[in-house]
């Protein structure tokens, strides 16, 4: 047999009790056709290397199969076709695993890039397949403060400038609330965006422009259209607010805007890194990955200083996180009765991570803890 791999370090996409198809994957060979895509559904249940195999005995062709370290590897299915070259995915078979353990059984979903080269080293997706954490629409909550802000410092605030957090405003002609009836008063930036304050961040994105804020959405990778290595990656959007009021609640990232684990892992990654890069699952090479490009300066500096800040002494101060982690919190509302996803964001040195809970209420107390628990295990 002559093998053509794609092997990681760790399962491709998901680990227990989740379902993957090898039509996600996109090597070398190009797509698998819709009928291989229907066949190749198959679940994988602990760490190891995932691999696409070729020629099986001389006939043309290619296999998918689990290899697990000291185990026999399991053969799951065989496809006839032309052989491929071997590819390698960027999954970190660590990373994985600690994804994974901290995700466990919640209808939830983490993603983890490494902000130096875009490279996605983990995916734990417990998501609705439908939704997934590359495909899926919801709203980033107050995740996307962290792009608002960056139109905010671009446009000349630092994080010491003063701004109001009232309990309640109205921003455009849209009555903004913040979250548990917080008031803060006269505060910096920094403090008003470390206690997730709505009202600042609707009154302020209104008074920047819709313009403005779509610049800063683009900058962090929204509308891109993600070429990763698989089939399908939506990069989130900002979508025309269609006046004020809709940039109200755009700029606390409800309305409008819309986003996926994958998405604000990339927002989470170039704070990290201070440059935008594609997030990509196999070698540059394969894909259209396109060049890093960088933020200001003094956004990344700005951006970076504040994030710390909501781990150290905001929203996800009493999540658990272990020191040097920064990041944000978010608690998105999705329907009229005002239930909510629980989302945190974040990275600590070079790994950033987006974590999104289904109807998980509280971005602080639910999606911070699992980003600790992840960065505790990896820590380890």
């Amino acid at each position: 047999m002559r093998r053509v791999a794609v092997a990681a370090a760790g399962v491709l996409i998901l680990l227990a009790a989740a379902v993957f198809s090898c039509a996600a994957l996109r090597g070398a060979r190009g797509p698998a056709t819709p009928e291989e895509a229907s066949a190749a559904y198959f679940r994988a249940w602990s760490g190891g290397d995932f691999a696409v195999m070729g020629e099986d005995d001389g006939v043309p062709g290619w296999a998918v199969r689990i290899q697990n370290p000291g185990r026999p590897a399991q053969q799951l299915k065989v496809f006839p076709g032309h052989g491929a070259a071997p590819v390698r995915t960027t999954i970190d078979r660590r990373a994985q695993a600690a994804a994974d353990a901290a995700v466990g059984s919640a209808q939830a979903a983490l993603v983890a890039i490494r902000p130096s080269t875009g490279e996605i080293v983990a995916v734990a997706d417990r998501l609705p397949q439908a939704e997934s954490a590359f495909t899926g629409v919801y709203p980033p909550g107050s995740t996307f403060k962290v792009v608002v802000a960056a139109a905010l410092l671009d446009g000349g605030m630092t994080p010491a400038s003063p701004v109001d957090c009232p309990a309640v405003t109205v921003a455009g002609q849209r009555t903004i609330h913040n979250h548990g009836g917080l008031a803060l008063g006269r505060v910096s930036l920094a403090d008003a965006f470390a206690e997730s304050c709505n009202t600042t961040f609707a009154a302020l994105g209104v008074a920047a422009g819709a313009g403005r804020l779509r610049e800063s959405a683009a900058a962090f990778g929204f509308g891109a259209h993600f070429d990763t290595g698989t089939d399908r990656a939506y990069s989130g959007d900002l979508l025309d607010p269609g006046g004020d009021n809709g940039l109200a609640e755009a700029s606390i990232g409800q309305g409008k805007v819309q986003a996926n684990p994958l998405a604000m892992a990339v927002v989470a990654a170039a704070v990290a890194d201070g440059s935008y890069r594609p997030p990509r699952l196999v070698p540059a090479r394969l894909v259209h990955a396109g060049t890093a490009r960088p933020l200001p300066s003094s956004v990344v500096a700005g951006l970076r200083s504040m994030m710390r800040a909501v781990a150290t002494r905001g929203t996800a101060a009493r999540a658990g996180l272990p020191a040097g982690t920064a990041g944000k919190t978010g608690t998105a509302e999705y329907d009229a009765q005002g239930h909510t996803h629980a989302w945190f964001i974040g990275y600590r040195g070079d790994l950033a991570f987006a974590v999104l809970v289904l109807h998980g209420g509280d971005g602080g107390q639910v999606a911070g803890p699992v980003a600790a628990r992840f960065l505790a295990v990896i820590k380890s």
